[in-house]
């Protein structure tokens, strides 16, 4: 089985009751991680510990105003009563009370018996599935009011991928404040006047209405010298691409570390029926510069379409420890050429982190220098209907491949490309095919950077790209931007260009 089904697999996983509500007396001991089989093992809710922070850190946004008003209560250490207290007042101090004020339900709060799955439900609440459960939703144990048992408390988000801890907000007993706890479903329910275990007896509930912010989910999937792999999917908005930051020697806010923005949007056929949508999948070429010979950790985090939590994804960090880069060509037949500014650099959209290779000063030293880096791209297309796309370089047009070569070289944004009379373009006699993808180095003792490219004299007659009406190619018998020129040296050397390509991502450098 792929490795990411694997992974993928294992995150697939107003009527009020005066006087007494239905609330337990002491609370056991945990019990023992238990499965249960109803719990699905979906990734939304996990907190690191049964800690506000932690909690406070991972809940929807949607959420924060009743964690907001559950924890006024364990701050200033309201005990339970089953009645109003002057610190509580206008609610009762018990288990519903707190839900009923954490909900902004009218006071003085709804019992056990009257929250979804009571015998006097007034629909205020609803019940939900268990895989549905979210920080500031609700476990209720609707009780028998006959025998005067039953308890509710605020979910806070559980502890493991499984789904067999949890943490809660809750008024549990007598001499008790309100207090974080923390539970395991596989605890027996006798302890609040029940019958088999806690997910037995306990229902998820949710207020009547509220829709939570839904955290995204997702998994690094691989971290390798060529390539950063995973999937992310916004729970809210399912079948939208969402995007995902990469986080690079360090998390959000941590000095040195280095990130970017990639588009979770690549077909996936394992995501298809596994999540309900194919759409998520996303890679990025692994940072050149980080090609040294060196451990670097990579995290990766699901950012939220509404703005909400954007948590690390599953499987985060992994670690990589690569060698520089081959160049894509040999010394024979290629040649280096200098980037002569740093208004050069930025007007080819190249990025220091990404693309630039730290080769040795024996390789740097190996390519003879060609003309400097143009200043700027001219990119140009004739009027006259033909596919080709071209640089115009050193008195040459230079034809770009295909599609994916103008993305690697950030060509296919607007406006880069402008359309020429033919005549203005096919005046430049054609010569080799601009390289598939842009290959970028620099070494310790020069401080110059570099463009490796191969020798771009106009080609043998016959050989060469479509002229104005000459040339054996002309009439436009390619499409789109098939290979029409041939570099100089060897074929094989235009062939390594193309099989070199690493698909370097056209996304902007963005903080999470």
């Amino acid at each position: 089985m792929d490795i990411r089904v694997t992974r993928l697999y294992r995150l697939l996983a107003a009527l009020f009751l005066p006087g007494l509500s239905a609330c337990g007396a002491a609370s056991p001991a945990d019990g023992g991680p238990v499965a249960d089989t109803r719990v699905a093992a979906t990734s939304q809710a996990l907190v690191a510990a049964c800690e506000e922070g932690a909690i406070r850190a991972d809940a929807p946004a949607s959420a924060i105003p009743f964690l907001d008003r559950a924890f006024e209560w364990v701050h200033i250490g309201a005990m339970y009563c089953q009645c109003v207290t002057a610190e509580t007042s206008p609610y009762r101090a018990d288990c519903s009370g707190l839900v009923s004020y954490a909900w902004g339900l009218a006071p003085p709060g709804h019992t056990t018996y009257s929250f979804a799955g009571g015998p006097w439900d007034d629909g205020q609440s609803v019940v939900i599935g268990w895989n549905e459960l979210t920080i500031g939703d609700a476990l209720n144990f609707p009780g028998d009011p006959n025998q005067g048992v039953g308890h509710i408390m605020l979910f806070g988000g559980w502890l493991d991928a499984a789904h067999t801890e949890f943490c809660a907000i809750e008024e549990s007993s007598v001499g008790t404040p309100a207090h974080v706890s923390k539970h395991a479903i596989s605890n027996p329910g006798s302890w609040w006047g029940g019958w088999g275990i806690f997910s037995d007896i306990f229902l998820p509930v949710r207020l009547t209405g509220y829709s939570p912010n839904l955290a995204p989910r997702g998994w690094l999937d691989a971290a390798s010298c060529d390539d950063i792999s995973g999937w992310s999917q916004d729970q809210d908005t399912p079948d939208q691409s969402i995007a995902v930051h990469l986080y690079f020697d360090g998390g959000p806010g941590d000095p040195g570390a280095q990130a970017f923005a990639v588009l979770a949007d690549g077909h996936r056929d394992d995501l298809c029926q596994a999540i309900g949508s194919c759409n998520h999948g996303f890679h990025a070429a692994t940072p050149r510069s980080l090609l040294d010979g060196q451990p670097h950790a990579v995290q990766a985090f699901g950012i939220d379409s509404a703005g909400g939590y954007n948590p690390i994804l599953a499987g985060s960090p992994l670690t990589f420890q690569c060698d520089p880069p081959m160049p894509p060509v040999d010394a024979k037949h290629g040649i280096k050429r200098w980037i002569s500014s740093p208004a050069v650099f930025d007007a080819w959209h190249f990025d220091w982190f990404r693309d630039v290779a730290r080769e040795s000063d024996a390789v740097s030293a190996s390519f003879p220098d060609g003309p400097n880096a143009p200043d700027a791209p001219v990119v140009v297309q004739a009027d006259d209907g033909k596919p080709e796309v071209w640089v115009i370089d050193s008195g040459v047009r230079r034809h770009v491949i295909d599609p994916t070569s103008l993305a690697a070289w950030h060509f296919d944004g607007p406006g880069v490309v402008t359309v020429k009379p033919a005549a203005e373009v096919y005046k430049y006699p054609a010569g080799v095919d601009f390289p598939a993808t842009p290959f970028v180095f620099g070494s310790p003792s020069d401080p110059k950077v570099y463009l490796l490219d191969v020798p771009f004299e106009p080609a043998p007659p016959g050989t060469g790209g479509t002229g104005g009406g000459g040339g054996s190619n002309s009439g436009g018998e390619s499409s789109g931007c098939a290979t029409r020129g041939t570099s100089v040296g060897a074929t094989d050397d235009a062939a390594a260009w193309v099989l070199a390509a690493l698909g370097l991502m056209a996304v902007r450098r963005r903080r999470r």
